[in-house]
């Protein structure tokens, strides 16, 4: 009886591999789905959505493609490139965990040093305390423009005229300066703690009356920010793009983060906040309110002597933030002292400085203490 059991299974068994072939597998693997759930209030599936990456080498960089699952060819997407897609991957691979409309992420690496790679200017700082290097920005942003963004939107349906690209401390030097340097290819810039710094600022002699045109055409959409921690801050900048015709609130962004240092912890923290300025801005959001808080800076030259700085803080109900610092009215009530227009305050007598802050439609008051 066993002989018969086991002679029929055999039989059994050859028929199933004749029946898949050589090259099918005996038990079909499926490909990974999308997870669904019920939205509790309409009764409607909704996608959980999640992304896959293609790389490839393009002029000697390395592209890492993310895309969303739900990829679908005949739309169009929004698309973020990356400065430092490999060094900075911790700090980016947040945004791919962000609930958002689908968009596509592409990662940039290289083997050449980055103070090469990003920087346009020679700074001997830099060279003493990173490393021998000759600048060589305007070859990299030539392999991007001229390759590797024309090979990426071949290859995936892109949205021309929603392109960001993305950059941390010499990486945020260096998205800023390839979007001067080539006005209308990116339409939004996100710089991270820039190194605006090097080569005595250099980047502020850099052309900026092509970044605003007339016509059709969109004018470049700039988010800088800096922790307190970091060295100085970059309203100078922000003056020069509003003099071009950049319009703060509108075209440009910048956000103090109270605390917050050069280190990779603090970009992670506030990612999404370039993230979601990219991608749905502040006319979507239905709720927004202003915060003010003071904080003292050390004086880099003169160790141990600070001086004190407002921060309006406007905080919009989808994420996105800016400060208003240089943009908000202070008026003094009570106390003798002096706000400069870029909030930097001095207490003349006595402890304490009561001041005004007043932006768009917000109004309210703070209490200032003597920072030395």
């Amino acid at each position: 009886m066993s002989r018969i059991l086991i002679y029929s299974l055999m039989i059994l068994t050859t028929f199933i591999l004749i029946q898949c072939g050589k090259d099918d597998p005996i038990i079909e693997i499926p490909e990974e789905e999308m997870e669904m759930e019920k939205d509790t209030t309409t009764g409607e599936e909704n996608i959980e959505r999640f992304y896959r990456t293609d790389n490839y080498i393009v002029d000697d960089i390395a592209v890492e493609v993310y895309i969303p699952s739900d990829y679908d060819s005949t739309q169009q997407y929004p698309v973020i490139y990356l400065n430092d897609g490999d060094l900075m991957a911790e700090v980016y691979a947040q945004m791919i965990n962000f609930e958002a409309d689908p968009f596509i992420m592409v990662g940039l690496s290289d083997d050449r040093k980055r103070a090469e790679r990003f920087l346009p200017y020679f700074d001997q700082w830099v060279e003493d305390n990173v490393g021998e290097y000759t600048p060589k920005a305007d070859e990299y942003s030539r392999s991007i423009v001229e390759e590797v963004i024309p090979f990426v939107e071949s290859e995936y349906s892109i949205l021309a005229r929603k392109r960001a690209i993305f950059g941390i401390s010499f990486g945020g030097i260096h998205a800023t300066w390839i979007a001067i340097r080539y006005p209308q290819v990116f339409s939004f810039v996100g710089a991270i703690s820039p190194s605006y710094w090097v080569a005595g600022k250099s980047i502020y002699n850099e052309p900026l009356f092509k970044l605003n045109p007339g016509g059709f055409n969109i004018p470049t959409t700039f988010y800088i920010d800096r922790g307190t921690a970091e060295w100085e801050n970059y309203l100078t900048f922000i003056e020069l793009l509003k003099e071009e015709g950049l319009v703060y609130g509108q075209t440009i962004y910048y956000y103090e983060v109270i605390g917050a240092d050069h280190e990779m912890t603090d970009w992670t923290f506030r990612i999404e906040v370039p993230f979601r300025l990219f991608m749905e801005g502040t006319t979507t959001a239905t709720e927004v309110k202003m915060d003010v808080s003071s904080y003292c800076v050390e004086i880099w030259d003169e160790p141990g002597v600070k001086y004190g700085r407002i921060n309006p803080l406007l905080t919009f109900n989808n994420g996105v933030k800016y400060s208003a610092t240089s943009e908000a009215t202070y008026t003094i009530t009570q106390g003798t002292g002096q706000v400069i227009n870029d909030g930097s305050y001095f207490i003349n007598q006595g402890t304490s400085l009561t001041v005004d802050v007043k932006y768009q439609d917000f109004e309210t008051t703070i209490e200032l203490n003597k920072c030395n």
